[in-house]
């Protein structure tokens, strides 16, 4: 598999998740997300509190906003509001409960024994866009007071909140300010990295980014002036116990914030020690075979109308070389290539009957490379035990086992490497490293997608900003790492003439029917002219080459003068194999088009918190508050 595999892998499988987390996709599913939910609160000398909701709300396909509440006989709740931001309108109030409340109407009622609900219609049952609405209400008897202090504990949002908000603000107002600021203590506890702090003697802010569904908001706020004329009075003295309890929160939203800190600091080293590898990498590998032509000489040719090692080079061969001259990689009709080559060599041959292609096996594989040979084994291996087979049942093989179809493309190339190497065409230099670069590149992304997870876990963490352009760093390095070990073969001088001689080849093959040359046409070397194009991935230009340079041999008066004294030739030029399916071009194509195996398969070479109350970070602990603010929905 290469790295271009490996990439898409990689993402496919990132896009996965990413597609599962942003789920439903339907177009008529209802979806609502808070830009923006800030709270202004103020706390009346009776024990009550009057708050203010501001929401900047997405919705889409949502006709309907509700805000729920429960234990209404304990904490009753009156003056219910809704504002229209957009229009500045205040919705007019209805006095019964609906599923589906129309625009610019709302309602606050009891809607159960103990339960209260604010709702309000939208307009938006199937479209979406922003909205921008005020809630306000007045909630009783949240104040209690004890012997040594008054006290709100309040739960804003509960954990069965559905809706996301990407950022909470507000800010809690006393009626009248405490005689000193200490006398003021404030704790939050919810989302770790949230903050809330005292910023004067009557006056509390909080703020909260990126705040998930499900995850709880909860206020705390203790004075020790009795100011309240509350009537909820409970005759103990709780204050020492209430620090106490704060402190232990704090030590344990400390440790948990420590941990998390670590977690993202081993994150970074790893990510580090990723990235320096990946350098020392490219710096090891920048100099090598950049030189000026490696002391290589080439001869300036631009065509070459002879086969460099006639009577040995494969298919295999003249592409690796033809490759490593070019400088790029070519998918190509390589095992039709081999199929015709051990066809003119006279180990196979190709037969028509009733318009389909069929291979035969004539003889052992003796004096062949191990290259050829594996190609024989595959068509055995199709065949199981007949000697010949449909061509078609060569590309359902490596359809249907398409593993080990790759493995014997593996072995080929890995046979070819061997044959040049041996005859001193390329250098040997790295091979060890080459292919070890090519296992850690699937380990890095292995691993780099691995650490996705505690990504997605801590997305609120300004380390993220660091973690995100250091993994696209690294994915440009393991790139160019794996393209500079490609590249760590190196032409021999020897192996430098015959690679231009290829690439002269194709050029000649390519261009023939522009040169002037009145030669007399030869069987035997345009079989081999035939497997060479196919190998270099030009065999239809050379077809429209040959025929514009012997129309004769494209008539039926050729062939019924001269016979069938060429299958390779017959399927080129005979009118009869032409308009079949057997021509050409469609056995030569139809190895890789047809095929998505074959095609993948051929021969790819270069192959915080503060004890005394007076705010910092929220807390993780906390929910001695018991009345859950089930908060906010659509429907």
């Amino acid at each position: 598999m290469n790295g271009k595999k490996y990439l898409i892998v990689f993402f496919t499988l990132l896009a996965f998740f990413t597609v599962l987390t942003i789920l439903p996709k339907t177009k008529t599913a209802k979806s609502q997300k808070m830009n923006e939910l800030n709270y202004n609160i103020t706390l009346n000398e009776d024990g009550s509190m009057n708050v203010i909701e501001t929401w900047d709300i997405y919705v889409k396909n949502t006709g309907t906003l509700f805000r729920t509440f429960d234990d209404f006989n304990e904490y009753q709740i009156s003056d219910a509001e809704v504002v229209d931001l957009t229009t500045n309108n205040k919705l007019n109030s209805i006095s019964r409960k609906m599923q589906d409340v129309p625009e610019g109407q709302y309602y606050g009622l009891q809607t159960g024994y103990d339960s209260f609900e604010i709702a309000w219609g939208t307009g938006k049952n199937t479209t979406k866009g922003n909205l921008k609405y005020q809630i306000s209400y007045k909630v009783n008897n949240v104040i209690t007071s004890y012997n040594d202090c008054q006290e709100l504990y309040w739960k804003l949002l509960d954990t069965s909140n559905g809706i996301p908000c990407k950022k909470i603000t507000g800010n809690i107002k006393l009626y009248k300010p405490v005689s000193y600021i200490d006398n003021l203590k404030v704790w939050g506890h919810g989302p770790i990295d949230g903050t809330i702090q005292r910023v004067s003697n009557d006056t509390i802010e909080f703020n909260i980014n990126n705040f998930s569904s499900g995850t709880m908001l909860e206020i705390r706020t203790v004075v020790t002036d009795k100011i309240f004329n509350t009537l909820k009075v409970e005759d103990r003295t709780v204050l020492n116990d209430l620090l106490e309890e704060e402190n232990l929160l704090a030590i344990e939203t400390d440790n948990e914030k420590n941990f998390w800190n670590m977690v993202n600091i081993a994150i970074l080293v790893i990510e580090g020690i990723i990235l320096l590898y990946g350098l020392f990498k490219i710096i090891k590998y920048s100099y090598f075979g950049n030189e000026d032509n490696d002391g290589i000489n080439y001869k300036g040719i631009e065509y070459f109308r002879e086969i460099p090692r006639e009577n040995t080079a494969t298919p295999g061969e003249a592409i690796y070389l033809y490759n490593m001259f070019a400088g790029k990689d070519k998918n190509t009709s390589i095992i039709a290539a081999y199929i015709l080559n051990l066809s003119v060599k006279g180990y196979l041959d190709i037969q028509e009957k009733n318009g389909e292609m069929f291979v035969k096996i004539l003889k052992l594989p003796e004096n062949l490379k191990e290259d050829e040979k594996i190609v024989l084994e595959i068509i055995n291996k199709v065949a199981l035990g007949a000697n010949e087979i449909n061509i078609k049942e060569l590309n359902k093989f490596s359809k249907k086992h398409s593993r080990e179809f790759k493995e014997y493309v593996e072995s080929i190339i890995d046979s070819v490497e061997y044959n040049l190497k041996k005859e001193n065409l390329i250098e040997r230099n790295e091979e060890a490293l080459r292919r070890n670069v090519k296992k850690e590149s699937v380990l890095y992304y292995g691993f780099l997608f691995a650490l996705i997870v505690p990504f997605a876990i801590q997305f609120v963490n300004l380390l993220l900003y660091i973690t995100i352009p250091l993994f696209i760093i690294e994915m440009v390095i393991i790139s160019k790492v794996r393209n500079k070990a490609n590249k760590l073969f190196k032409l021999t001088q020897t192996g430098a003439y015959e690679a231009e001689e290829w690439n002269g080849l194709k050029n000649y093959l390519k261009d023939y029917s522009l040169i002037e040359e009145k030669d007399v046409f030869d069987i035997k070397l345009w079989e081999k002219y035939l497997v060479f194009a196919t190998a270099l991935g030009i065999s239809k230009q050379v077809v429209n080459s040959l025929k514009a340079k012997y129309p004769d041999l494209f008539t039926e008066k050729y062939w019924d003068i001269n016979g069938n004294t060429s299958t390779i030739l017959n399927m080129v030029c005979n009118p009869i194999y032409v308009r079949s399916n057997c021509n050409f071009i469609n056995f030569t194509h139809g190895m890789t088009t047809h095929n998505i195996s074959i095609h993948t398969y051929t021969i790819n070479f270069h192959s915080s918190s503060n004890y005394g109350g007076g705010g910092g970070s929220f807390s993780s602990g906390g929910g001695g508050r018991r009345w859950p603010v089930a908060g906010m929905g659509g429907r």
